[in-house]
């Protein structure tokens, strides 16, 4: 009985270490550096962690913690595992709150065509805050949490930039790459 139990306790401890170190560290680039998406399924995140937890329980722990070098070899994986889960939550408190551009339609503009931001945490409708390429305030149209609504201004210069939102505290977003084109560039399809 006793065996079984300590089987039972490492296979869940091993469990969430194999969780912290591999799957959070994915979640975490997907959603705070890659702004691939804003939020993961928490039924995504459950799955995994059952997943890792049924892997580590085929496991014959005891045999495995009788052997030392076995044994440093685990306790090592968990304390990193369990460091990095700090680590990661830490990271994750100071940069929920910030805003998060996802999307941006078109890709390009040219003076007066409209733009389309999706995102995240971009603030109230009544606290507008600012669309920024190289210098180049944008002229917002529609603002709210998710979505911003803008039209491209008469271009001092063209060319290949970065987009980002500031909001009106003064939170800057992600970089995001952006054109802005000549208006001359329509000229040719016109003809």
């Amino acid at each position: 009985m006793k065996i079984k139990l300590l089987n039972y306790c490492l296979s869940a401890v091993v469990g969430l270490g194999l969780y912290f170190a591999l799957y959070l560290p994915l979640e975490l680039f997907l959603t705070e550096f890659w702004f691939i998406t804003p939020k993961i399924n928490p039924w995504i995140n459950t799955g995994v962690l059952l997943f890792f937890l049924l892997v580590a329980n085929l496991f014959a722990w005891e045999k495995i913690v009788n052997k030392k070098g076995r044994l440093i070899i685990l306790v090592a994986l968990v304390v990193f595992s369990f460091a990095f889960y700090g680590f990661y939550h830490h990271i994750k408190l100071t940069r929920e709150y910030l805003p998060k551009i996802y999307q941006v339609r078109p890709s390009w503009v040219i003076q007066g065509q409209p733009l389309e931001i999706k995102g995240v945490n971009f603030g109230p409708t009544f606290k507008k805050g600012k669309i920024i390429v190289d210098g180049m305030e944008f002229l917002v149209k529609d603002w709210t949490e998710n979505k911003i609504v803008a039209e491209a201004p008469v271009p001092c210069k063209t060319g290949y930039f970065y987009l980002y939102l500031e909001t009106k505290e003064g939170e800057k977003s992600n970089l995001w790459p952006f054109e802005v084109k000549d208006p001359n560039y329509l000229k040719r399809y016109l003809r």
